[in-house]
């Protein structure tokens, strides 16, 4: 539940920077979780996750992008196949991508789509706390992204006369 309420508030800030030491707490809670539920290459991922967010905050160094790469693909090739590890591993990768991405519209978008993966990874294993702290995840990523880079430029719109 933890997770649930740090994600709410992660995409209501403003800065990069703020939103992913947010979300490096968010993902520790969550690999917890995973782990609880013995499924151990999501709670890798997501404790690899929640390092690589840390990390993130501090540049967007392709050299760091494809070491996190790396690490989750070893970690997914070396613990037990399961198609919420394939998921899991996808959702990651997606993530990991846009935790090196310095445009905060873009990092938005692309940390949606990694979310959608993670959701369907925790539907596949009924976990349902996680499913509504993803959900909650992606709600307030979209309404900071709307609110910080959507509605500021229709504003900007001056109707035709």
């Amino acid at each position: 539940m933890g997770s649930l309420l740090v994600d709410l508030v992660s995409f209501q800030v403003r800065g990069r920077e703020r939103v992913l030491v947010l979300l490096s707490l968010s993902t520790g809670l969550l690999a917890v979780q995973f782990g609880l539920l013995d499924a151990w290459t999501s709670a890798a991922l997501m404790l690899l996750a929640s390092a690589r967010f840390l990390v993130s905050r501090r540049g967007s160094s392709p050299h760091w992008e494809a070491v996190f790469l790396s690490l989750a693909t070893v970690i997914f090739l070396i613990l037990p196949f399961s198609m919420a590890g394939v998921l899991a591993w996808l959702g990651n990768c997606a993530q990991t991508h846009a935790a090196f991405l310095q445009d905060d519209r873009r990092m938005r978008v692309q940390l949606m789509v990694g979310t959608l993966l993670w959701i369907a990874h925790n539907l596949l294993l009924n976990a349902w706390v996680s499913v509504l702290a993803e959900s909650a995840f992606l709600l307030s990523n979209g309404v900071g992204l709307l609110r910080f880079h959507i509605l500021p430029g229709l504003r900007k719109v001056r109707p035709i006369p």
